[in-house]
């Protein structure tokens, strides 16, 4: 089982617009509704089919479409993930804030939050012991660059398909470790870096205490202080990943039965079909101590996410196209891979 990390353009909006002559923005339902036509040709409809097309895409594939914080790639992304989830066990669309050219700080911050997002993708398919591989094809062409560093340091092939070409190109991962060569007081100030924006004296001191000049290039020399710059962050996030052990993550049995664990008071009459079935598989696990009703919300894409890791609380979106709830899952979690673990296995619940 594997996670599909798949960078997002805009050439659907593009070709749509070429086949069916018109111009500017649209919705997200006109591209997907294209996408599903008679005459539909994964090849030529978007970069993102092409490259997924060509890999293939496989039922159990988990998908992550990597979006820009702009209309454009908004409404790509939407269409995306509507039209492929009926091909693969979960498909996504998940923005990468600051990821615009409009954007002041699209390098400073939008490429970093597109490394950062990356990694956390990895690190949690490791532990639920599924591979990653990433499609590079759609994006800004800098996405591309930091995608195939993320690949790199991470040991994750990368998957690239250009509209002319018929066939994929695979950048395989290579047995390489690219920390060996920094030390532990290297590997300090990268974390250190890392955790928060930093003085820049203090950080032009301790650069120059370690006389690694080199290390100087994987900094961000900010107004607001210094900070990791992209590929700073992707050394060091393939150095944590690197350190992360895989390990089983045993979350305790809760000693509520499925019924106690069921609260679904000021839930609204409208609820999305499939409510009931939908909370009484969360009901079931066995590391599941409540389910509340949170909050009523327009149709929305189905989502686990963590809401708070320490206290191993979970929001749990459901929609049937019409209507959506959100609920909150209390876990047994009391840590970040705990409450991740936790996620992934309602996923899994969700989609048997």
């Amino acid at each position: 089982m594997r996670d599909l990390i798949v960078s997002v353009g805009t050439s659907l909006l593009t070709n749509w617009q070429k086949d069916t002559g018109s111009s500017g923005l649209t919705d997200a339902e006109t591209l997907e509704k294209w996408l599903g036509r008679d005459e539909a040709d994964p090849v030529r409809d978007s970069a993102e089919t092409h490259t997924l097309h060509r890999l293939p895409l496989k039922e159990t594939d988990r998908v992550h479409l990597l979006h820009s914080s702009t209309d454009e790639g908004r409404v790509c992304a939407q269409a995306l993930s509507a039209h492929l989830e009926r091909q693969c066990r979960e498909c996504r669309a998940e923005e990468i804030p600051y990821l615009s050219y409009s954007e002041p700080s699209f390098q400073s911050r939008g490429l970093r939050e597109l490394v950062g997002h990356s990694f956390r993708i990895i690190r949690a398919a490791g532990r639920d012991g599924r591979s990653v591989e990433i499609c590079a094809t759609g994006g800004f062409k800098p996405e591309l660059a930091c995608l195939n560093l993320v690949g790199l340091l991470s040991g994750c092939p990368v998957h690239y398909v250009h509209e002319k070409f018929q066939s994929l190109i695979t950048l395989p991962s290579l047995p390489v470790d690219w920390s060996a060569g920094l030390d532990e007081k290297s590997l300090e100030l990268l974390k250190w870096l890392d955790e928060d924006l930093r003085p820049r004296e203090e950080t032009e001191a301790r650069l120059k205490a370690l006389a690694r000049p080199d290390l100087e290039q994987l900094v961000a020399f900010e107004e607001e202080g210094c900070t990791l710059n992209e590929a700073g962050l992707a050394l060091w996030e393939a150095v944590r990943q690197r350190k992360e052990v895989p390990a089983e993550i045993n979350l305790p049995d809760s000693p509520r039965s499925p019924e106690e664990k069921i609260n679904l008071s000021g839930a609204g009459h409208h609820r999305p079909a499939g409510t009931d079935e939908a909370v009484r598989r969360i009901a079931g696990l066995k590391f599941v101590e409540s389910i509340c009703y949170r909050d009523g919300t327009p149709p929305c894409e189905p989502d686990v996410a963590v809401l708070d890791a320490a206290r191993g609380h979970l929001r749990v979106r459901h929609s049937d196209g019409r209507y959506g709830i959100e609920l909150v899952v209390e876990t047994t979690a009391r840590d970040e891979p705990g409450a991740e673990r936790a996620a992934g296995l309602i996923r899994e619940a969700l989609q048997g």
